[in-house]
């Protein structure tokens, strides 16, 4: 990979809320994958979190059409060549938990710390690991609002 040509993405994701708790690991572990196999190195993630969606949102699972009013969040920061990115949505649109994605391009600010799944263990999270994902408390919910607006409205330079 060109180092001079690599650019910093970002894919949020929507995972459905099917998906059990301790599997979030291993679904994050197959989103990272597919970034890799692309030879994107990660450096930044947030963990999913089920939240209610603004509007309902169609899926369909096993051949049946839902209506989802909830689901996991969350993202994962990358750096990756322009010409990649391309392998990486392929890969993505074959998970079949993901009920929606978007790879767009990402500043390379305060980027989340990277959290591993031991390659040893069975990729899991641990029900402790959930817990205090969801341990979160007003400030921090403001906080993160106040950053996702933060990087709506910023504008990207053009490349």
């Amino acid at each position: 990979m060109d180092r001079e040509n690599v650019k910093t993405y970002e894919v949020g994701f929507l995972l459905t809320p099917s998906v059990a708790e301790e599997s979030l690991g291993a679904e994050m572990t197959r989103i990272r994958d597919e970034i890799e196999k692309a030879k994107g190195a990660i450096v930044g993630e947030g963990y999913p979190a089920l939240r209610p969606l603004s509007y309902p949102v169609a899926y369909r699972a096993g051949g049946a059409k839902q209506q989802l009013q909830q689901a996991y969040f969350g993202y994962v920061k990358f750096t990756l060549s322009p010409e990649d990115v391309v392998a990486v949505k392929a890969g993505l649109e074959k998970i079949d938990t993901l009920v929606r994605f978007l790879i767009m391009a990402a500043g390379k600010e305060n980027p989340a710390p990277v959290r591993r799944v031991p390659q040893t263990a069975v990729r899991t999270a641990t029900p402790v690991d959930a817990a205090e994902k969801r341990s979160l408390t007003e400030a921090d919910e403001v906080e993160i609002s106040k950053g996702i607006e933060e990087l709506l409205t910023e504008e990207t330079p053009a490349s």
